[in-house]
């Protein structure tokens, strides 16, 4: 079925609507095309080990830093849409130990302290 849309009146030169609503389309395409090659050139999913324990973490864009860090029983995933929001940042949103892609540590006392 058309799309709805083009069934609008053209105006007198055959444009009008139904031109304008092809070109909102095309820059929407335009739009998510971009921020897609800069989630891909600058996205950088990567690992860091930290006494001796591997912890997983997204490193994405460029400029001014914001570091996203997630809940307990929660992943860096819980950002997912606050990270596609702030294109023009570099953004920074770690797996913390025992959670995500991050290694626990061998020992499950070993990051609790006795009081």
């Amino acid at each position: 079925m058309a799309d709805p849309r083009q069934r609008l009146k053209p105006n007198a030169r055959g444009r009008g609507r139904v031109a304008h609503t092809r070109f909102i389309r095309h820059t929407q395409r335009e739009s998510e095309r971009a921020g897609e090659r800069e989630r891909r050139r600058y996205s950088r999913s990567r690992h860091l080990e930290v006494k001796g324990v591997r912890l997983a973490y997204d490193d994405i864009g460029v400029g001014p830093t914001i570091l996203f860090i997630h809940g307990f029983m929660l992943d860096r995933t819980m950002w997912r849409s606050q990270v596609a929001a702030l294109e023009g940042w570099r953004r920074i949103a770690p797996d913390l130990r025992g959670h995500g892609l991050s290694e626990a540590t061998r020992f499950p006392t070993a990051g609790v302290r006795r009081h």
